[in-house]
This record gives C-alpha cells, sequence and structure tokens, in this order.
C-alpha cells in the first residue's frame, strides 16, 4: 500500500518499486483468495476513489476544477498512487491542449458510466470555459507534475509536497477566476511547514510582453517558491536526491545551510565557523563509515575516525564513491589538520569552513555516498 516512487517501509534505501513491490504484490495475490476484514479495509482505503464536489457536465472550468480537486485528493494522502496522479494531469493537459473536443469526449464516458443515453449530451454545454490565462496557469501546473515524474533518478523520490503546493494554488487561482487577458507570467507561492499553501499571488505583466503575443502552448511560468520554514525548505531539497542518507545526515545539513545563510555577509571575516565545520566534518565521518560497512560486507569492529577514512579511501576502491570524486582520499586527508582544529573549538575562517562544504556538496560526495548505499542496500535485498 505504497507509492511505487516513495521509499521502501522495510528501510533498505531503495524505491519501493525497486524493493518489496513484487513480494508484495504476490502476497496480495495469495491473500486475496481469503482475505481477513483488516486486509479488506486496507486494501479498499488504498483504491479509494478521490470525489469532489464539482460537477464536470457543467462546463469545461468545472471539469478543470475536478480533476485538481481529485489530484490535491491522492497528493495529500499518506501514501500516493504514483499512477492516478500522472493520469490526472495528463488528463488537464488535455483538457487545456484540445478544448472542447476532448470535453465532450469526458462527457461521453460520464453519461456512459452513469448509464445515461448518449442523447443526453445534447443538453452539456461547455460553458463556463476557461480563460486563456486560466489554461496557461493549468497547462504549467500540469507540466510540472509531469516532468517530476520524467526526471526522477534511479534512487530519488518525487516531491510529493511541492506537487500538492503547486495543485492547489492553481486549484485556487481557477477557482477565483482569471481574466482572459491577464498576462501572466509567474505565481509567488508562500509555503509553510509540510509545504502546506499560506498564500499566492499572480505575477502579471502590464505592457505584454510575457505571453498574450504568443502560443499559448509556448508560454512558461515560474512558481517562484516562498519558503516560510527555512529548515523543512532545505531539508525537503536534499530528501528527494540524497535518499540513501540517514535521516539525522539530512537534518544536520539542512541546518547548517540555514544558519550559515543567517550570517550577514558583511561579517564573515568576524564570526567562527568553528560549528558549521564541524556538522560538515560530523555527517561526512558518519556517512563515509557506513558506506566502507557495506563495501566491506560487514560492520566495522573499530570506529574508524577521520585520519583512518582517509588512508582507508586511499588504498581502497569503493564503486560510484571513488569513481565520481577523483583521489578522495587524499582531498580527504588534505583536511585532516582543519578537522582536527575545528575539533578543538578553534577559531575557522569562512575560506576553511568553504573548503569541507566544497568537498561534501560541489564535489557531489555526500551525492556518491548516497547513490552508492542506494546500490548496496538493493544487493543486500
Amino acid at each position: 500500500m505504497f507509492g511505487r516512487n516513495e521509499p521502501c517501509p522495510c528501510g533498505s534505501g531503495k524505491k519501493y518499486k525497486k524493493c518489496c513491490l513484487p513480494k508484495d504484490e504476490a502476497k496480495m495475490l495469495e491473500l486475496s483468495k481469503n482475505p481477513s476484514l483488516s486486509e479488506v479495509q486496507a486494501h479498499n482505503q488504498y483504491f479509494q476513489p478521490a470525489t469532489t464536489s464539482h460537477n464536470s457536465l457543467q462546463g469545461m472550468k468545472e471539469l478543470a476544477l475536478a480533476l485538481m480537486d481529485q489530484m490535491g485528493t491522492y497528493l495529500r494522502r499518506e501514501h500516493k498512487r504514483d499512477d492516478v496522479i500522472h493520469f490526472l494531469a495528463k488528463d488537464l493537459m488535455k483538457l487545456v491542449d484540445e478544448g472542447e473536443r476532448y470535453y465532450f469526449q469526458v462527457v461521453s464516458e460520464i453519461l456512459e458510466m452513469k448509464g445515461l443515453p448518449s442523447s443526453a449530451r445534447s443538453k452539456v454545454k461547455a460553458e463556463p470555459a476557461l480563460t486563456r490565462a486560466e489554461r496557461i496557469l493549468i497547462r504549467n501546473a500540469a507540466q510540472s507534475i509531469l516532468a517530476e515524474y520524467a526526471f526522477l533518478g534511479e534512487y530519488d523520490t518525487a516531491d510529493y509536497g511541492a506537487m500538492k503546493a503547486i495543485m492547489e494554488c492553481c486549484y485556487q487561482a481557477v477557482a477565483r477566476g482569471i481574466e482572459e487577458q491577464a498576462d501572466l507570467w509567474s505565481v509567488r507561492m508562500f509555503v509553510d511547514t509540510n509545504n502546506q499553501l499560506v498564500d499566492w499571488e499572480l505575477q502579471l505583466s502590464e505592457d505584454g510582453v510575457y505571453g498574450l503575443d504568443k502560443d499559448e502552448r509556448k508560454v512558461i511560468i515560474d512558481f517562484e517558491w516562498n519558503s516560510l520554514d527555512e529548515i523543512e525548505n532545505e531539508y525537503e531539497k536534499y530528501a528527494h536526491t540524497l535518499t540513501g542518507l540517514r535521516e539525522e545526515s539530512l537534518k544536520t545539513l539542512a541546518t547548517a545551510i540555514v544558519q550559515e545563510s543567517s550570517i550577514p555577509r558583511k561579517s564573515v571575516d568576524k564570526i567562527s565557523y568553528t560549528g558549521l565545520a564541524m556538522n560538515y566534518f560530523g555527517l561526512l565521518e558518519q556517512e563515509l563509515r557506513d558506506v566502507i560497512s557495506l563495501h566491506e560486507g560487514a560492520p566495522s569492529l573499530k570506529k574508524r575516525m577521520w585520519w583512518e577514512l582517509c588512508e582507508y579511501l586511499q588504498n581502497q576502491h569503493i564503486p560510484i564513491v571513488s569513481d565520481n570524486v577523483e583521489l578522495l582520499g587524499d582531498k580527504l586527508k588534505a583536511l585532516h589538520a582543519l578537522r582536527n582544529r575545528a575539533a578543538h573549538g578553534e577559531f575557522i575562517t569562512y575560506e576553511e569552513f568553504a573548503a569541507i562544504k566544497e568537498l561534501a556538496l560541489d564535489s557531489n560526495l555526500l551525492w556518491s555516498i548516497s547513490q552508492a548505499k542506494s546500490v548496496y542496500a538493493e544487493q543486500q535485498a
């Protein structure tokens, strides 16, 4: 009962579809022969269709609102139906691209499903329709969701929170209504903890240079994300791409980034970056120990410290990690003295701190460790 792209509940670090999904499908097939009441209830809850108060037979705008309303419901559920979310996004694209032709195709399907005669279609009107600006907004929102799925890395997870906020913003804007000639060029979204949409603003051009003179299908608008919870915002940035890292590592990384961003740039030469440096050193040490243990196939009998990690990585080749970060052992060893100074509370300058941050993020070391841990977890499953 988990979304295919969600992290597997077994804790392997892999996506559900890459781990326990085949076993669960086989189990569900076996249980379906003689299911218990609790199993039937869980199954029904997962496959329960999303309802909507919008009547799709009352115009194209109502159909669009119904589709967005249903998608919002699926995105708010604990376990996601990727197939349904993807299907609804494509439906929205077809509605804004094909207009009445697609609308009446859907109407015919609804009438057939309700057992009504096809002649009832003559009483259905496509009005109220969607304005040009509303179509542009819906198209861009649907495209962002389809792109989220299309560009997922093998071990990435979909950012359902961002998808939910964008779709809720689009739903609210269309429900309120956007004028036909509104020259929409971006949407400012204000999002709080747990990706809760608090407010939004449509940014319109006053001189008509962004979209009115263009094919509406080619108009690209930006969903400008304004986070009211900086820690969660940074955490979410990495939680979907560094899926192999420990939860505490992701939290440490988010904390360090937010703390650094709060320091006035004009004061960088007056501030000690000792604590921030130790955040990066600490999470790198833990993650490197993890990936070495997985490489060796067993937990290490000894807790390797920084220098020992340096020597190990100078002499051992760890797939993905060693392949993506050249001379990793040498780079770690070059930071050994800095690590000891930071651990003893000595003053660390911004330039010194930047060296460890660059190794962790800009050189893709954390990304490589995450990928390696995910591969090892998949091999051991």
